[in-house]
């Protein structure tokens, strides 16, 4: 198939790293980039690439992976709709809600796959992408989720379909919110957490955005937050996270998709969202 990965940042380049070799990959990124340097728990790879301004060899693409982030997505909708043709289905890979939304108007519904990947991913020194945990990929229960799978080899990622993509995007966003946050604020690696002042703003960052979700029709258990607290506390203490990396490179902060978003959700709810609140005015100063 002919495939065009649109982002070749940290989850763009993990795509890379597991599609199956006999399908055709075009690359398209904002910045100048010459190789995908990846090393997972299973192989390193390093992959010289040649990145495409527009599609200039009239390439019929089967599908177009979209690995941006939230504030880049505007950015990205113009290529997209360059480089379609009414088959071409795409696979949104990004944090946050409603990942159809910017492209209902270049292509059927039904051509569009959100997509949640939970995997820790972290440049090294050398610009290497380092797969710092296992990964996980869900999308909604769908044909074309079966089709998607199929591009990709099985033993590094673990896939689920699912019948309620709404609930597991908010569980998403509510942690690595709640994670990301506080790194991004205190510009310190997971080992912040062992400070029991920063393990208490994770758990109000958590409650809110619960109280949130739940209003938004998330199926939320009451023991959600008990999960979160054993799954962080059993990371390893140099994991980082997209904000983290963001904010320590001086780069723009996705909080229209993290904190930003449960803030604006909570007004909507009329919902107290102090903590999430306050992360976003801070972060919105660099941003």
């Amino acid at each position: 198939m002919n495939i065009g990965i649109i982002g070749i940042g940290a989850v763009g380049s993990f795509v890379i790293s597991q599609i199956l070799t006999q399908h055709n990959l075009t690359y398209f990124n904002r910045s100048d980039k010459s190789s995908v340097k990846f090393k997972t728990f299973y192989k390193n790879l390093e992959l010289p690439i040649s990145l495409s301004k527009s599609n200039q060899n009239k390439i019929a693409f089967d599908w177009l992976i979209i690995c941006v982030k939230e504030n880049q997505t505007i950015e990205i909708v113009k290529t997209v709709g360059e480089l379609i043709n009414p088959n071409t289905k795409l696979a949104v890979i990004r944090n946050g809600m409603k990942l159809k939304g910017p492209f209902l108007e270049l292509v059927p519904e039904e051509q569009i796959l959100p997509c949640s990947i939970d995997c820790s991913i972290q440049p090294d020194e050398n610009n290497v992408y380092n797969q710092k945990s296992d990964a996980y990929m869900i999308t909604p229960f769908c044909e074309l989720s079966n089709e998607f799978q199929s591009l990709f080899s099985k033993h590094v990622i673990s896939f689920e379909s699912t019948d309620d993509f709404h609930t597991k995007s908010w569980k998403k966003l509510i942690e690595s919110s709640a994670i990301g946050g506080i790194m991004a604020i205190t510009q310190r690696y997971c080992e912040v957490f062992e400070e029991s002042y920063y393990l208490s703003l994770f758990k109000q960052l958590i409650l809110e955005g619960i109280e949130v979700g739940k209003a938004d029709n998330a199926k939320l258990p009451f023991y959600f937050y008990n999960e979160l607290e054993q799954k962080l506390l059993a990371y390893p203490k140099d994991k980082g996270s997209s904000m983290l990396t963001d904010v320590l490179a001086g780069r723009q902060v996705e909080l229209g998709a993290k904190n930003g978003y449960i803030s604006k959700m909570g007004k909507q709810y009329g919902i107290d969202t102090v903590e999430h609140d306050k992360i976003t005015r801070i972060l919105s100063i660099g941003n």
